[in-house]
């Protein structure tokens, strides 16, 4: 039993992210947010704000390749147009993040940084 536990260690430290990325992870997604709940306008519209995906149910293999945040916003916000609305919202975490680093998807924004994207 012992060469099992032994052959899955060793497996899993192969296939887990690198440790520089599992201490990145956390302060980049907290720090999207925290930008969203202090904004003047998204601020008082986000009712939540939180992980979903592998990274959210710690299933995540090397790299970590994206963070998933779902941002729950009031219906004000989305009494827009749905494409207004989210080109609002990549327009606001351009602000945040350089303008070239943030795209519009069909229903996330894409902030792509140096080591992983959050959606």
């Amino acid at each position: 039993m012992s060469f099992v536990n032994s052959a899955f260690t060793i497996f899993l430290q192969r296939i887990s992210p690198p440790a520089s990325q599992r201490a990145a992870a956390p302060p980049s997604n907290k720090a999207l947010r925290d930008f969203l709940q202090r904004d003047g306008y998204f601020g008082p519209q986000l009712l939540d704000a939180f992980l979903n995906g592998s990274y959210a149910r710690h299933t995540v293999i090397e790299p970590i390749k994206d963070v998933d945040i779902i941002v729950v916003a009031g219906t004000d916000w989305m009494k827009e147009y749905p494409g207004r609305a989210m080109e609002s919202l990549r327009s606001k975490l351009a602000q945040r993040y350089d303008g070239h680093r943030t795209r519009r998807q069909r229903r996330a924004v894409k902030v792509t940084l140096s080591d992983m994207t959050l959606d």
